[in-house]
């Protein structure tokens, strides 16, 4: 598969790039356990609200400062294995100026136990700039489904360094349970780069002998493809449905039908039908066979049945496909492909019985335009019902201006 590398980050880069994980991970607060118990232990732990190492506000001294030496000491006595408690005295004595190094140890040696204690390990592995304790701590939190709105931004930032994507692979590539925690969120990937860290991230999953499931693909399609770098999305596409034809996929509806049985949302490459006021489009199976059907009362020009194609520029020829009776209403509605700059529309030609065959009016000057079926003015308040067997598009030598 084709993609383009991500070049390692120069040092100014890498410094904001720290900073940035830093930020990501200071932010990594825990929810409020109120002191409500009369255990010594029970409200040390209680307390972890304020343990954040990266949050260090006069809230949390303050509500560090309740608890004196001889009650720390008391609990960590009665309980040295108790991460959380031993979180909280770390965070009390680094708000006095000690150093929590040596704390950390200690925490590190207790496990995945105490997420207020694996906050603050992120945070002591970023400022050591400690990838892989970064890692580890991230995958212990997934694994849990612990903390999930801020390990995944962290994760994603990391995406972005050659050498960490590489060891994100590692830990991804031999549980698909973190896969498919971690691959469907997007809504992170909003910049190019990031973008192309997750490509390179499905990728290298995919050279490393993985097979993705659709599950873990399809929210990437849809963010490639909402960012229009369409050669990338149809590549995951691809990767999910080898063999897909081109330039039109799912010709003869089936998986269309199968999608819609599943109540599956369709991407970027699916054919995506409409309904509206006046107006219905939809795919089923009759007799082993998927077709698509359009009802409509002839009002308005709306817009039936949309996919984004593969097409390139240049001309193309266009059959539809059903029998003369589903066929019959065909002069009702029009096909077209559309480019940011311009419609380009079918025109039809002479075929034979059982086929309706079109050619570009004019060549398409884009790749990947969008292929629609939509209705024609019409002049009078005829009800229409087409039924579709398939719709094949093929490229054909270009056209002169006059279609001839």
């Amino acid at each position: 598969m084709a993609h383009e590398k991500t070049e390692p980050l120069h040092p100014s880069q890498a410094r904001r790039w720290i900073a940035l994980l830093l930020l990501v991970a200071a932010m990594l607060a825990v929810a409020f356990y109120g002191l409500t118990t009369y255990n010594q232990t029970q409200r040390l732990a209680g307390a972890r609200v304020a343990s954040s190492l990266g949050m260090r506000t006069p809230q949390n001294a303050a509500i560090l400062r309740t608890f004196s030496d001889e009650d720390v000491e008391r609990v960590l006595s009665a309980n040295p294995l108790y991460q959380r408690t031993l979180n909280v005295a770390m965070a009390r004595h680094a708000g006095r100026g000690d150093s929590y190094e040596p704390w950390i140890a200690q925490t590190s040696r207790l496990g995945w136990r105490d997420t207020a204690a694996l906050q603050n390990l992120i945070y002591t592995a970023a400022q050591r700039e400690d990838f892989t304790a970064i890692l580890n701590i991230s995958e212990a939190l997934m694994r849990r489904q612990q903390l999930m709105d801020r390990v995944i931004p962290l994760l994603a930032v990391m995406e972005q360094e050659p050498n960490l994507r590489s060891a994100l692979v590692e830990r991804l590539a031999p549980v698909p349970e973190l896969r498919l925690s971690y691959l469907p969120n997007t809504d992170i990937l909003r910049e190019p780069i990031q973008l192309s860290a997750r490509y390179q991230l499905i990728d290298s999953l995919q050279r490393a002998g993985i097979e993705l499931s659709w599950a873990e693909l399809a929210n990437n399609i849809r963010a490639l493809a909402a960012a229009k770098d369409y050669d990338r999305a149809f590549a995951l596409f691809t990767m999910a449905r080898p063999g897909t034809s081109r330039p039109l996929a799912d010709t003869g509806f089936l998986q269309a039908t199968t999608d819609k049985a599943a109540n599956a949302d369709p991407v970027a490459f699916e054919w995506q039908t409409m309904t509206g006021e006046g107006y219905n489009a939809s795919t089923y199976m009759q007799d082993g066979d998927a077709l698509l059907e359009i009802r409509w009362n002839g009002r308005g020009v709306p817009v039936f049945v949309r996919q984004r194609s593969t097409a390139e520029p240049g001309s193309y020829a266009l059959q539809i496909d059903g029998t003369a009776a589903q066929l019959r209403p065909l002069s009702a509605f029009s096909f077209r492909l559309v480019c940011e700059e311009a419609a380009i529309p079918f025109r039809r030609i002479e075929s034979e019985a059982g086929l309706a065959s079109f050619v570009t009016a004019r060549p398409v000057p884009c790749s990947y335009p969008l292929f629609e079926v939509v209705g024609a003015v019409q002049s009078s308040r005829e009800t229409f019902d087409l039924i579709i067997s398939s719709i094949a598009m093929t490229r054909i030598a270009s056209q002169g201006a006059n279609g001839g």
